[in-house]
């Protein structure tokens, strides 16, 4: 009986035995050294968003125009196609929806097989404003706003590869704001995490030049020259820091008159249009100050009167470089003095 118990024990103790390395086998692969990127689709079920009516309204105070707004969502699911991109180590297999604004939708650990995020098994919009548009789940992408009004419109996406690193990149120009972002997810061959990089550009065509909201083209050359004349130090707030010198130069923005308050208001509704970032003065005497390509060359000519000013046309019939302050007129017509060369008919 002894001899038999222990003849038992010993066979236990061997398959015991067995199974642990058939499980340690199973959890933790030999590292291959790579990263895998997939693309697929699938079906999910999902409650439909019922529009609040056809056109999207402007005066709506729970909408975001240009989008359309929603008034309730449906009792019963269907199905609905959605589109995936999947990251996957050794260590992780993390899933991004581009159609849910680029979230990602799950996130799981390899070794012990189990999802980080809570992971629903339906799509339904919550009554969260503005749009009735937010969704319960991973991680949600939220921009300029928090439960911004396009984190779950279907967004553009890029792969990229580098030889230590593979890139997810989903990203738009959100409309009623015009505010440009992509959020980029990585991963490397040994990550055990996630990198999520976030980049903004938030442009404005009539930006504010003392604000930090927007920024026009015209305002970042002037912000550029403000770090390479003045040997600005590297800051956390670099563009307050330019501006900062800016002024202290004296670099003045051009007011531009805006004909009547009825432009003034309709101009909200233009993109990359904004009045937000201006004083309230500003606003009442219709006139923006605003960096503009005049406002820039005053400054130049100031603070560097040996610059010498270049300036490049062309029709069907002719390229014109003209060189000096006087710029040319309408037409693309050459000065005095200026070369002009032929094209070809």
């Amino acid at each position: 009986m002894l001899s038999e118990k222990n003849g038992i024990m010993n066979i236990r103790i061997l398959l015991l035995l067995l199974a642990g390395n058939i499980v340690g086998k199973c959890i933790g692969q030999p590292a291959t050294g790579k990263v895998a990127c997939s693309e697929h689709s699938d079906y999910l079920l999902t409650h439909v968003l019922t529009p609040a009516g056809p056109v999207p309204p402007v005066f709506d105070p729970n909408g975001v125009y240009p989008y359309t707004s929603y008034a309730e969502t449906s009792n019963r699911p269907v199905l609905k196609k959605y589109r995936f991109v999947t990251l996957e180590n050794d260590l992780l297999k993390v899933t991004v929806c581009p159609d849910l604004g680029g979230k990602v939708v799950s996130m799981v650990h390899k070794q012990s097989g189990k999802e980080v995020l809570y992971v629903p098994d339906v799509i339904r919009q919550t009554r969260i404003l503005p749009r009735f548009y937010f969704v319960a789940g991973g991680i949600e992408v939220s921009f300029p706003i928090s439960h911004s009004p396009s984190q779950n419109e279907s967004v553009l996406y890029r792969i990229d590869s580098t030889p230590g690193r593979t890139y997810v990149t989903c990203g738009e120009r959100e409309l009623h704001f015009g505010m440009q972002w992509s959020v980029e997810y990585s991963l490397g061959p040994a990550d055990n995490f996630l990198t999520e990089r976030v980049k903004f550009y938030n442009p404005g065509a009539n930006a504010y030049p003392w604000s930090l909201r927007y920024q026009n083209c015209n305002q970042w050359v002037a912000e550029l020259m403000a770090f390479a004349w003045g040997r600005l130090p590297a800051s956390d707030a670099p563009r307050a820091l330019a501006q900062d010198w800016l002024r202290a130069q004296g670099y003045a923005a051009t007011p531009v008159k805006i004909p009547s308050h009825w432009l003034m208001f309709a101009g909200q509704f233009v993109p990359l249009v904004h009045v937000g970032d201006h004083p309230l003065d500003d606003i009442h005497a219709l006139a923006l100050h605003i960096s503009v390509p005049t406002a820039i060359e005053d400054f130049v000519r100031r603070e560097a009167p040996q610059t010498r000013r270049v300036e490049l046309c062309h029709d069907e019939r002719h390229i014109v470089v003209h060189r000096g302050w006087e710029p040319l007129g309408p037409g693309c017509e050459p000065l005095p003095g200026d070369d002009v060369i032929a094209l070809a008919p």
